[in-house]
């Protein structure tokens, strides 16, 4: 077993999604395979010959009713800011508190058509709405799915450097018509034409972290441990003809487990949205990574509930784990969160379970 000392702790967790009002009851409906898929009549799918077939109307998993009314940065936030009141108050810190803890908040991705300064308005918005002032280091990860190993890689770097306390808020929707278009023509939106298309789904998720030392001296009750994390690169991305062989995802994974015993049974906690594409990335990653992955048996999908949820992927995947640990149904001590973005960022990050003195 690995008495190392953890990268960061988890100490608090919020969660907005489809499938629950709370982290665990959303955690739950995600255990029992529960999902809210719904249709939408704000976009139609086109069809595979459409002089002879209706186009489809858009399958997807909303937290807030689908609706043009709701501008991207406004639904943003309606999903953030429950899961932040969740996630300071599971914590136990106060908003003066608060104001001394570094954030980094994850969004969509910058490839997607988005509107025009979301990076600087929803960060700004979001502490004005839930009446918090950080002194501490503020920054924006633009990046998607694997946002959060970028996210938590700033947060360990920023206990390096003396801060004791960060939040990783990560929030997506892929509801707006823009994005459900963007997908369409790309033949990655899930419908008649496209059976292995993805859900678009929203949610959001607040990770609340603090340096071990600072969890030890306030004996705050530890969720999950970071014991690595990894980020890398895939040149054959979703978006390119090129055919992917999961070099990037298998990178990121060795990168965040190296230096780390192995523990068994491994338990991967993955963003795979049903693409084909993804799904081929796991199973070469799988043969690539027989060392850590072999004798597999526990591989968690959120997106079945709640459809792909983009940048919340990964802080998703995190309150759930720690939901596992803390209701004594963990298949394992350690999980693997696996992140793949469009743009072919790759990110790993590794969860491990607290410490019977921490818990």
């Amino acid at each position: 077993m690995d008495e190392s000392p953890p990268l960061a702790v988890l100490v608090g967790v919020g969660t907005t999604t489809s499938v629950g009002g709370h982290t665990a009851e959303s955690c739950a409906s995600m255990r029992a395979g529960l999902a809210r898929f719904t249709t939408t009549p704000i976009y139609l799918a086109a069809a595979a010959d459409p002089e002879r077939e209706d186009p489809d109307l858009a399958l997807v998993a909303p937290v807030l009713e689908p609706t043009l009314g709701i501008p991207l940065p406004e639904r943003l936030l309606r999903l953030a800011l429950p899961a932040l009141a969740e996630g300071i108050e599971a914590a136990g810190w106060r908003r003066d508190e608060f104001g001394i803890a570094g954030l980094h908040v994850v969004l969509p991705q910058s490839s997607r058509p988005l509107p025009p300064g979301i990076a600087e308005q929803v960060p700004h918005e979001l502490c004005r709405r839930a009446g918090i002032s950080t002194r501490a280091p503020t920054t924006t990860v633009r990046s998607g799915h694997h946002g959060f190993a970028e996210a938590v890689q700033r947060v360990i770097a920023s206990f390096g450097a003396g801060l004791s306390r960060s939040v990783v808020l990560l929030v997506d929707s892929l509801l707006d018509a823009e994005t459900m278009a963007w997908l369409d023509q790309r033949d990655r939106l899930k419908c008649a034409r496209v059976p292995d298309g993805l859900v678009p789904g929203e949610a959001a998720a607040a990770c609340l972290f603090e340096s071990p030392s600072t969890a030890a001296a306030s004996g705050a009750s530890v969720l999950a441990r970071v014991e690595g994390v990894g980020v890398a690169e895939e040149s054959a991305t979703v978006l390119s003809d090129l055919a992917c062989t999961g070099t990037g995802l298998s990178e990121a994974l060795r990168l965040a487990a190296q230096g780390l015993p192995l523990v068994r049974p491994p338990w991967v906690v993955s963003d795979h949205n049903g693409e084909r594409y993804r799904a081929q990335e796991l199973g070469y990653l799988f043969v690539k990574q027989h060392r850590l992955l072999g004798g597999l048996r526990e591989t968690w999908f959120p997106a079945s509930s709640l459809g792909d949820v983009g940048a919340a992927a990964g802080g998703i995947a995190a309150a759930w784990i720690a939901q596992a640990f803390a209701r004594g149904y963990a298949p394992s001590r350690r999980a693997f969160v696996l992140t793949s973005s469009d743009d072919g960022g790759r990110g790993v990050v590794v969860i491990g379970a607290p410490d019977a003195g921490e818990a």
